[in-house]
């Protein structure tokens, strides 16, 4: 169980880019699934990065998303695996780019 709330994440931000499938998202997103995920984000920044997918892709909040992009980069120095940090930025300006082209 732990491994599926830990890669749940990821495998909404890939749905979420690709087909983008409401009813996926939402069997994936679980109350469980977001609670691990939003209580590990301080630790995470690939949590982060999920999160901000979901609230800008899916939930359509606007203002949500930029929040967690601003902890994302905010907090970027303090996460331990700067590999991890690379990759949830780069996801994460992959979707804006994305999302301002469609504007």
């Amino acid at each position: 169980m732990l491994f599926a709330l830990e890669t749940v994440g990821e495998y909404i931000i890939a749905e979420l880019l690709t087909q983008n499938r409401r009813n996926v998202v939402e069997k994936l997103w679980t109350k469980q699934a977001a609670k691990y995920t939003t209580s590990n984000s301080k630790y995470s920044p690939s949590k982060l990065a999920a999160l901000y997918a979901i609230e800008l892709l899916h939930n359509k909040d606007e203002k949500k998303a930029l929040q967690l992009y601003e902890e994302l980069q905010r907090r970027k120095v303090m996460f331990y695996l700067p590999g991890e940090t690379a990759m949830a930025l780069s996801i994460v300006e992959q979707i804006l780019q994305g999302c301002n082209k469609r504007l």
